[in-house]
């Protein structure tokens, strides 16, 4: 099912994320944790999104906005943790 694909997903990203390559961590978390964020792993996905959102914060943004409406990306790891979301009766003017 759909889950097998981000589980391989998981796979692939997670021996990046541990590899000798550039800039591993940076490149990989924000995937690791929209992939865990999709499988329900609670706990790697609150590991990953508070290292991508340090990290990696344009791609972070870039992912979970749709989640996170209205919020700052460096607010998405405490929204996670508290299970919030943004505020989706009042999304930011666009400039």
């Amino acid at each position: 099912g759909e889950t097998g694909h981000y589980t391989k997903a998981v796979d692939i990203f997670q021996s990046l994320h541990d590899s000798t390559m550039e800039k591993a961590e940076e490149k990989t978390s924000p995937y690791l944790a929209y992939c865990h964020l999709f499988l329900n792993h609670r706990d790697m996905y609150l590991q990953f999104l508070q290292e991508a959102a340090k990290l990696n914060p344009n791609t972070t943004q870039f992912l979970f906005s749709q989640f996170y409406p209205g919020v700052p990306v460096s607010q998405y790891y405490e929204m996670a943790l508290k299970g919030t979301r943004g505020n989706e009766k009042n999304p930011p003017s666009k400039p």
